[in-house]
């Protein structure tokens, strides 16, 4: 039997922005956005122009100056899987699976996505995809957390998050996440996200199943440690992110940082998934890049390098 990897949200590759038209059933909450900068939401596409065969760009690594070559590059026996979030050059908002030969398959949208919701962060939990949609027009119209199933897109669970205190009815956007990692330990989630203020960062935590009761580990972060890729490392159970700075770091429950080393990689203040493979001990970072286009990047902080995967986007 194949042994799948999923990698959620790893392919940010597309460009152009396209809002839906309102829905007519939307709830009309009217939050009023942030000041603090949220991440882009998108970036130009390096497609190729045979959009119709699905194709994108390719640049292969140089596995002669890896310390071993990832056995999934080569060997069909793991699968990665990505969420696209703009329509552009005829790929579809939703669900791809990634082949090895760098052809991209559509598998689904799910309702949310139909009718122009924008997808914020997502994590795998107890074999479900939960993730935070969020329609804006102007102002926070609506944000809701979705279970659903990865494979197929359907939801089991939705409900809406408020931006509002509900005893005090003063602003919260802690719960507007910027990104986080799932702590299956102890079911609970960690990451970056919008101060209660909505001024400026915060490192939070929250219980898995209780988005709305997120609360503030640091309540003013400094820019450079905002993390938008984070992931867990369940063999040292573990967090892992790329900061501002583009450093690949570890990060503590307490919200301290170790650089572990630097990518050398130029991004975009973007989301873009990291994830972990324990088979191969790599980490594999979907880059949102400064000069427009993303990649798939192999980080291996154990010999201090990072290579170009065999998909550029």
């Amino acid at each position: 039997m194949k042994r799948f990897t999923q990698s959620v949200l790893a392919l940010l590759f597309a460009g152009a922005a396209i809002q839906a038209a309102p829905v007519k059933d939307l709830p009309q909450n009217g939050w009023k956005l942030p000041k603090a900068e949220l991440p882009v939401r998108n970036s130009e596409s390096g497609v190729t122009g045979d959009a119709a065969a699905m194709k994108v760009r390719q640049a292969r690594p140089d596995f002669s100056k890896m310390s071993k070559a990832p056995a999934w590059f080569s060997e069909e026996r793991k699968m990665l899987m990505g969420y696209n979030q703009e329509s552009y050059y005829g790929y579809p908002q939703g669900m791809y699976k990634l082949d090895f030969d760098g052809r991209l398959e559509f598998l689904y949208s799910t309702e949310y996505t139909d009718k122009g919701y924008f997808l914020n962060t997502g994590w795998l939990r107890n074999d479900k995809l939960c993730e935070l949609y969020e329609y804006t027009i102007f102002s926070i119209l609506d944000y809701v957390y979705v279970e659903t199933d990865i494979y197929t897109g359907e939801i089991s669970t939705s409900k809406t998050i408020s931006l509002v205190d509900s005893e005090t009815e003063f602003d919260n956007y802690l719960p507007l996440y910027i990104s986080c990692a799932y702590d299956p330990t102890d079911d609970t989630l960690w990451g970056y996200t919008i101060s209660r203020s909505g001024s400026g960062y915060a490192f939070f935590t929250a219980p898995a199943d209780d988005v709305q009761n997120t609360t503030a580990v640091i309540e003013s972060e400094e820019w450079s440690h905002v993390c938008a890729s984070m992931c867990w490392n369940d063999k040292e159970k573990a967090m892992y992110g790329i900061n501002r700075d583009n450093n690949f770091v570890r990060i503590e429950r307490d919200g301290s940082q170790t650089v572990v080393m630097p990518t050398g990689v130029k991004t975009k203040y973007s989301r873009g998934a990291l994830m972990y493979d324990s088979e191969e001990d790599y980490y594999i970072w979907n880059a949102q890049l400064t000069d427009g286009t993303s990649g798939l990047w192999c980080i291996d902080p154990e010999h201090n390098s990072i290579y170009c995967c065999p998909v550029k986007l």
